[in-house]
């Protein structure tokens, strides 16, 4: 059992033995899924099996987040498998000779049901019946998200909520300020609340983080931006794909009248990270 984070792109090969992959949507995960991953067990009991997470847009808009899959792929003795998607559409049969995938089980509802069985062969594509889901504990988890009560979240998954991005290049304020920050569009799929948080960042090729304090809100472009300043850090890392754990919020956005009262109020929001650090 391994991780595997696979990209058309790149066509890698990793020489996997041959398993069956179960497709459901786990960023969301309900009864529906434990159902599926139980039915493939049952049908399949002496087989590889894998977990495919469909990870477009870094799974940002979902409200579990893959480091949450990923031990519910170790709790299962699952295999992962991130899938990215491309700007193209995604080709089923490159996955399939890559990933060395024999069957594929999914819901009957799934949306690209058709172009499964066009590649794998009906017989190879086992579908169960998706169900109106009345479990609520997607929906307390979510609303634990959005209310910024980021320890019910961790209480309820286990983890604490991340979410990845590319770097974008603001209006550079902050490094005006004396705070640089790394800036990610969320495109308005990011489910969490706007204000202040005390966050964990971990950069490319890292097996560590870095504590910075972030602040998600609209800007003058309106544009859902969620903005981090790593602390003890200054390394130019414009276009880089970085990964942010929310740990804690710490307050709500607050108006600001001048940039005195702005680096009086981050100030102050630093030392109470470092507080919490500590």
């Amino acid at each position: 059992m391994r991780n595997i984070y696979y990209s058309e792109l790149t066509k890698m090969l990793y020489n996997m033995e041959p398993s069956i992959a179960i497709i459901g949507d786990f960023g969301n995960w309900t009864d529906n899924e434990t159902n599926l991953i139980l039915e493939a067990k049952q049908k399949f009991p002496k087989h590889n099996l894998s977990m495919v997470v469909d990870s477009d847009k870094y799974n940002i808009a979902n409200v579990i987040s893959n480091n949450v899959l990923k031990a519910k792929c170790e709790e299962q003795q699952l295999a992962y498998i991130e899938y990215y998607k491309t700007p193209f559409d995604r080709d089923w049969s490159n996955f399939k000779q890559d990933l060395n995938i024999d069957k594929v089980i999914t819901f009957d509802n799934y949306a690209e049901l058709s172009s499964l069985i066009s590649v794998f062969g009906e017989e190879n594509v086992i579908t169960i019946k998706w169900e109106p889901n009345h479990d609520q504990t997607l929906k307390t988890i979510l609303t634990a998200l959005t209310t910024g009560d980021l320890d019910t979240y961790q209480q309820l998954t286990g983890h604490n909520f991340t979410f990845k991005g590319h770097v974008e290049h603001g209006n550079h304020h902050g490094r005006e300020l004396g705070f640089p920050t790394a800036n990610l569009l969320t495109n308005n799929l990011l489910k969490a609340k706007y204000g202040v948080y005390l966050v964990k960042v971990t950069l490319p090729n890292e097996d560590f983080t870095h504590w910075g304090i972030a602040s998600f809100w609209v800007n003058n472009q309106q544009s859902e931006v969620f903005e981090t300043h790593i602390l003890d850090f200054d390394q130019d890392i414009y276009g880089w794909g970085i990964e942010i754990e929310l740990v804690k919020y710490l307050r709500e956005n607050q108006k600001v009248n001048s940039i005195e009262e702005l680096k009086n109020l981050i100030n102050t929001d630093k030392a109470q990270a470092l507080k919490l650090i500590a």
